[in-house]
C-alpha cells in the first residue's frame, strides 16, 4: 500500500489525495461525468432509442466535419452512407437546394441500395457531426433499426 498523501490523474484533472476515502469520491465524480458524457452523445440522435444510437455508434465511424465540405457528390459511385447527428446538411443537384437534413437523418444511402451512381451533392451547411456507414455497415443498421430502414425504404421506393 502506498504512504498517503499521493497525487492521482483523473480524466479531468490531476488531483492531491489526501485518504482513501477521498480517493473514492474522486474516482465516483469522474465515472458519473463520463456517464453524463456518454448520454449527451447518445441524446444527439432524434428520432432513435438509447439502444439504436448506441447500435449505430457501434457499428459506424463518427467523424466531424466542418462547413462547406461535400461529403457525396453527384456522379460518384456510393461507398457510404451518413447519419447527421449534429449540424445540418443540404442534399443539392447543381445549384437546386433538393432537401436540408437535420439530425437523426440518412443520407447517402440511395446509391448504396439501388446500386447505381449519386444523384445529388450533399454539403455540410453548419459544422456537423456524422455517422459514416460501409454498405454491409448500412444493410446491418436497416435490419436492426427500423426507424432508419423505413427512411431508406421511402427513397429507394
Amino acid at each position: 500500500m502506498s504512504p498517503l498523501p499521493f497525487t492521482y490523474e483523473f480524466a479531468s484533472a490531476t488531483k492531491r489525495i489526501n485518504s482513501h476515502t477521498e480517493y473514492t469520491r474522486a474516482l465516483r465524480r469522474e465515472i458519473r461525468a463520463a456517464r453524463r458524457a456518454e448520454r449527451r452523445i447518445l441524446r444527439s440522435l432524434p428520432g432513435l432509442t438509447v439502444a439504436e444510437t448506441r447500435i449505430l455508434e457501434r457499428i459506424g465511424t463518427r467523424l466531424s466535419v466542418s462547413k462547406g465540405t461535400k461529403i457525396a457528390r453527384s456522379g460518384e459511385v456510393g461507398q457510404e452512407a451518413f447519419v447527421l447527428a449534429k449540424g445540418s446538411l443540404e442534399v443539392r443537384q447543381g445549384s437546386l437546394r433538393l432537401a436540408t437534413l437535420r439530425p437523426g437523418a440518412l443520407a447517402g444511402e440511395t446509391s448504396i441500395l439501388n446500386h447505381a451512381r449519386r444523384n445529388a451533392d450533399v454539403v455540410v451547411t453548419e459544422a456537423a457531426e456524422i455517422v459514416v456507414l460501409t454498405p454491409s455497415e448500412l444493410r446491418s443498421v436497416i435490419e436492426l433499426i427500423p426507424s432508419l430502414g423505413a427512411q431508406a425504404a421511402r427513397r429507394v421506393a
